[in-house]
């Protein structure tokens, strides 16, 4: 019978044990990093709602019937009979103004 050295056990001991421990810490930090995922989504799907919410009264607020609506009814503004008259400036007379 050979007898083995007791200095190999506990070193085979020891290694068996820090092994243990390496895939515990793991095995920890991967349910921890699981559990940052799911808040991370629910915090992503929390901020799509309020982005959808948003975008829709954005919609409804600038909605071209509304904003006439407030025009007239609040502001007293009313729409214009003839259509805009463009003025047309000639460079030469701007050229001559600026000069005076």
């Amino acid at each position: 019978m050979t007898k083995r050295n007791p200095g190999y056990i506990i070193s085979f001991i020891v290694l068996f044990g820090f092994l243990i421990m390496a895939y515990v810490a793991n095995l920890m930090a991967i349910r921890n990093l699981n559990k940052l995922i799911d808040e991370k989504e629910q915090e992503f799907q929390i901020l799509l709602n309020e982005n959808k919410e948003l975008r829709t009264e954005y919609e409804s607020l600038i909605a071209k019937d509304r904003i006439l609506a407030i025009a007239t009814k609040k502001l007293g503004m009313i729409s214009p009979i003839e259509s805009p008259a463009v003025l047309e400036i000639s460079r030469d007379r701007i050229n001559n103004e600026e000069e005076n």
